[in-house]
């Protein structure tokens, strides 16, 4: 009997996923809010927690479903989750576990044929792909266009550009700041 409890104990702690793993996560007690079933929803942490591979930072706000899994918190830590390299800020995920939303990454991402530089913000809306990206410390480029902020559609292929820079689109000027639709032909 001893052993199968330590079994059950040790499979708790290695469960696969992003749930928390045992206990209430450290919060500053004035800022718990909880479900109905008496589980932390949402507080403030006041040291760095760990919830499956990922670890949130303290002194930042952790966001959890009534199951346990992560909803959003502000990494502590680079990440690499779902494919996608996550460096600092919040990640946000969806009702599905699916990553929603990844503030910084630590690397280029590849998407049809254009490259996001690392340190944009990305968000895959739970679709497993690129759907947009704000580009904060360098622009992203596809053909003669440089661009600040770019949509993609489910194929990955190049939808919007918001210019980062004055350009020449289809034999007309442009400026800094105008969103560019790119044509299913560009």
């Amino acid at each position: 009997m001893k052993n199968f409890m330590l079994f059950a104990m040790l499979a708790i702690l290695i469960a696969p996923g992003c749930k928390m793993m045992g206990g209430d996560p450290p919060c500053l007690k004035s800022s718990i809010k909880k479900y109905d079933n008496g589980k932390v929803t949402e507080c403030e942490l006041t040291k760095n927690y760990k919830v499956g591979e990922i670890t949130c930072a303290a002194k930042t706000k952790l966001q959890l479903r009534d199951d346990g899994s992560l909803k959003s918190c502000d990494l502590a830590e680079p990440v690499e989750v779902q494919g996608f390299p996550c460096k600092s800020g919040t990640l946000s995920f969806d009702d599905k576990g699916k990553v929603y939303f990844c503030s910084t990454t630590s690397k280029e991402i590849k998407v049809g044929d254009v490259t996001v530089p690392a340190g944009s913000l990305i968000n895959p809306f739970g679709s497993g792909k690129v759907k947009f990206a704000e580009c904060k410390e360098a622009p992203a480029k596809y053909k003669e266009l440089t661009c600040k902020d770019v949509t993609f559609n489910d194929a990955g292929k190049l939808t919007k550009c918001r210019l980062a820079a004055d350009a020449r689109w289809k034999g007309k000027a442009m400026k800094t700041g105008t969103m560019v639709d790119i044509g299913p032909n560009d």
